[in-house]
């Protein structure tokens, strides 16, 4: 009797340490981790509000835009020009290690596989760069993308916020925001 009450006070302890060494060793990784996701939220939110801005303004980083145009061609008699033709547009610049130069690519075709047409329509795409010049673009803002961006950041806005309240946060700050993003996500009628 006595070594079935040693056996089970021993399996009770043992279980009482499991039980307390188990329990509640995460807490001070959460505050770490709520940290990160409040940097990296913030980080996202700065992303989409510069990018928003920049959008209104017309700002863009990016130097070259690529544009492609469509070419059709005809062939007689059936003939198949073949594959992809590739050519350099006769000039290429460098400017900030970026060249300016086009090519040609056939990118689908029309053609009978008996040439029993005469004529087939070929379809090729002729890519170029075109410089991407601030003072160059027109100024009209795309207001449609800024409204989806906004839309799109009044959704994620939710999660962000609660975390920075978790954090202690300037409740006052994260109001004010709160009230913009609201005034800005509102439909107005004309």
């Amino acid at each position: 009797m006595k070594n079935k009450f040693v056996k089970l006070m021993l399996y009770i302890v043992i279980f009482s340490i499991l039980i307390l060494s188990l329990t509640g060793c995460n807490k001070s990784d959460d505050s770490k981790e709520l940290q990160e996701k409040i940097d990296a939220e913030l980080s996202y939110l700065d992303t989409k509000l510069v990018a928003m801005l920049n959008k209104v303004n017309g700002i863009s980083y990016e130097n070259y835009i690529v544009k492609a145009d469509e070419i059709t061609t005809k062939s007689q008699n059936g003939e198949d020009s073949g594959g992809s033709q590739s050519s350099n547009g006769g000039a290429s610049s460098e400017e900030g290690g970026k060249s300016n130069s086009s090519s040609e690519g056939t990118s689908s075709g029309n053609s009978s596989s008996g040439g029993s047409s005469d004529q087939d329509n070929k379809n090729s795409v002729k890519y170029s760069m075109e410089g991407n010049e601030i003072l160059l673009q027109e100024r009209t803002p795309d207001w449609n993308t800024v409204k989806a961006e906004i839309e799109k950041l009044y959704c994620s806005w939710s999660t962000v916020m609660l975390d920075l309240y978790k954090v202690n946060t300037n409740n006052q700050d994260i109001l004010n925001f709160n009230t913009d993003l609201d005034i800005a996500t509102r439909q107005y009628k004309k």
